[in-house]
Formats: structure tokens, sequence, C-alpha cells
């Protein structure tokens, strides 16, 4: 096209007016500097916000039991993980926060605040380790595997947001192993965001038969699951996953006990359809000379372990001399759940609250619970929001129950 005139140009003067506008408005150093501190005060903020996490985990956890067998490896780990996310890590990042509140009043520059800095640095190594061990590590090991494609497309967009999630949630933390640093921050952030190549897994129902032991009892077991959904005028997820077809071809099971160590074949399909999977395997076994499992043995219950009193461990090591972080951490227990051992012992008049709340906020909780003598736990908690845990909450009506208040 022709490239444009000066005559085509025109002189607005509403135009004229607003860049004159601006130019005058030019930010000075000061609000600069006070813009760059409210933005690292937010962004000090989202690195110890687990809601992301919490929202995307119970999104997960809902389809998993919705779905019990298209969901696989360690998924008993999904329940603990959103109690402990709820109940330990948020609650612990909402103290962390007031904390931060308080040390950003007495010198609001993060970068140049030396004690908000190493406590960053300690809070940072605190979650980095536990999101590690008991989110990360757990989630890698979790796949999908349905026949149905609706749901193996729900489960598995499920699975990779809160992947995705958790990823930039550690990139953040990790750049701040040593203290808060806006480009660090920023960089790991963004590296983080960057789609990762991924290797397209094979679909549910079409396995690498190379890498399977046994491909050829796969195929008969799979024939034979498709006449049976078709007689039944069913789905062929119906009648067993592709997972249990593929775990049957692995480790040729040679009675219904053995059937029954197999997820996705529990006491109802073995009774449906444990006898016609048993003979498949025999006669594979016999054609082609090769051994089966052993019969496996009735799962007996191990006997039980005496009971640890767990609650008095955490009384006596709190006599001591241990802070409640300190018996969390020591114990491999959530900061929650020490303080409810120890409320335990508040309740029975054994213990004050000296040393587990601030004596400003006990006084403050005490004349809240004595005026609202039937609130609920949670009804305090909304009241008192981030200013209070629940661990403190309990432990101040547990003080008030020993008085007989």
């Amino acid at each position: 096209s022709a490239p444009l005139s000066t005559s085509s140009l025109k002189d607005d003067a509403a135009v004229a007016d607003f860049s004159d506008t601006v130019a005058q408005r030019q930010p000075d150093a000061d609000q600069l500097h006070s813009a760059k501190r409210a933005y690292q005060h937010t962004l000090l903020r989202d690195l110890f916000d687990f809601a992301p996490l919490q929202q995307r985990l119970g999104s997960l956890a809902y389809l998993a039991r919705q779905h019990p067998n298209a969901l696989h490896g360690p998924t008993e780990a999904l329940a603990p993980m959103q109690a402990q996310l709820q109940r330990e890590w948020i609650d612990a990042a909402q103290k962390f926060g007031r904390e931060m509140q308080r040390l950003l009043a007495q010198n609001p520059d993060v970068e140049h605040n030396p004690a908000l800095q190493s406590r960053i640095a300690t809070a940072v190594s605190w979650f980095g380790e536990r999101l590690e061990r008991h989110m990360a590590e757990p989630l890698a090991a979790l796949s999908v595997v349905s026949d149905n494609k609706v749901v193996k497309k729900s489960l598995s967009e499920a699975l990779n947001r809160l992947r995705e999630a958790l990823s930039l949630q550690l990139a953040g933390l990790q750049a701040c192993h040593q203290g808060f640093d806006l480009p660090s921050y920023l960089q790991a952030r963004a590296v983080a965001r960057l789609p990762q190549a991924e290797a397209k897994a094979p679909a549910a129902d079409t396995p690498d038969l190379a890498d399977l032991a046994h491909p050829e009892l796969y195929q008969r077991l799979r024939a034979w699951r498709s006449e049976t959904a078709t007689a039944a005028d069913v789905p062929v997820f119906f009648v067993l996953p592709t997972a249990a077809l593929i775990a049957v071809a692995e480790t040729l099971p040679s009675n219904k006990a053995g059937l029954q160590r197999i997820k996705g074949l529990g006491p109802k399909k073995v009774s449906q359809y444990g006898a016609a999977i048993l003979e498949l395997v025999a006669d594979y076994c016999a054609e082609r000379d090769v051994v089966p499992a052993e019969a496996a043995p009735e799962i007996l219950d191990p006997p039980k372990a005496p009971k640890e009193d767990t609650k008095q461990s955490s009384l006596e090591r709190f006599r001591a001399g241990q802070s409640v972080a300190e018996i969390a951490a020591a114990r491999g227990l959530g900061l929650s759940t020490i303080e409810g051992h120890l409320a335990h012992y508040v309740a029975l008049g054994e213990l004050s609250l000296e040393g587990l709340v601030a004596p400003d906020l006990a006084a403050d909780l005490t004349a809240y619970f004595t005026t609202h003598p039937t609130v609920t736990l949670g009804e305090a908690k909304a009241h008192w929001g981030e200013r209070a845990s629940y661990g403190e909450l309990k432990l101040v009506r547990s003080s008030l129950q020993a008085q007989g208040r």
C-alpha cells in the first residue's frame, strides 16, 4: 500500500492535550520507589499463597473419587495431601504473613530488610521441602489410564493443571532460598511458565506391546473383554479397565487371591470374571511353557504395634523447652496437629497459654469467645481471618474451658 502523505495527518487537540498532561505528570523518584515496594510486597504475598494449589488439588481429588480406577499410582496420598495443605501449610503461611507484615512495618524495603530476608529464607526452606516431599513426589508418580476418553481427558487436564501450579510455586520458592530477590524471582517464574516438551503417551487402549512381558496374552484378554462387553451390551471399560488387563498379562496370577492384588479387580469383579481370566492365563502358560505366578496367600492384617500416646509425646517435648514448630519438625507432623495436642492439655488445665499464644492476641480472643460463647471454630476463623490461626483459636477456647467459662 502507498505510504501516507504528511497532508493526511490531522492534529487532534484532545490528543495533544493528553500528551502534554502525561509529559507534565511524570512520576518522580519517590513515586517510582514506592510503586516498586508495593509490587515487591504483592509478589511476596504470592510467594506464600497456596490457594491456587488448594483449588487445583481439590479438583483432582474430586475427579479421582468419581473415577477411582482411572488414576494410577499413590492415589491414597491425595486425601492426606489435601488435609495437610489446609490445616498445616496454609495455616503456617497465614502466621508467617502476619510476621512479614510486622517486619515490613519496621522496614518496608524487602531487599534491604535483613530480619525479613532471614525469615523468608527459613520459610522458603520449610515450605519447599514439604511441597517437594508431600506433593511433587506423589504427583510425579500418578498417571491416567482409562478407556473412557472423557474421563481420561478430564483427569489428565486436572493433573496437569495441578502440576503446573506446583511447578510455579516451587520455582518461586527455590529462587528465594537466600532471601527475596526481585529479578531472580521474576526470572524463575517466567521460566517455569514455559511449556515443557513431553513425550506423547500411548493411548490407554493401545499400550506399546513391545513393553509387555506377554503381549499375546494381553491380546487374548482384550479379545475376551470385547466379547464379554458385547454380550452384556456395555462399554468395554465396564468389564475391566485396560490397566487391569495389562497387570494380568504382566503378573500371570494363578488364583483369585492373586487377581485381587491387581487394582481394578476387586472381590465383585473377581467373582464375575475371575474364573474366565484364570483359565486364559493357565491356557497361555501351558501353551508357551511359561511358569505362572505362585498361588498368592490370603491377605492377613499384620499385628498392630502398640500405639504411641502422640499427645503425651508432644506435651513432653513442649515441657522440655521445644517450640511448637520444633516439635512439628522433629515429629514430622503439622503445626496445627501439635497445637491440637497441646490444646488437649490446656483444656485439662495442665498447660497455660504462655509460649503458645501471644499475650495481646490471647486477651483479644478471650474477650471474643467470652462475648460469643456459642460460636464455632469455623465461624471464629471467618471473623478473625489471618489475624489468628485455627490452632490459636482452639488453644484460647480450650483455656476458657479449663476455667469453666
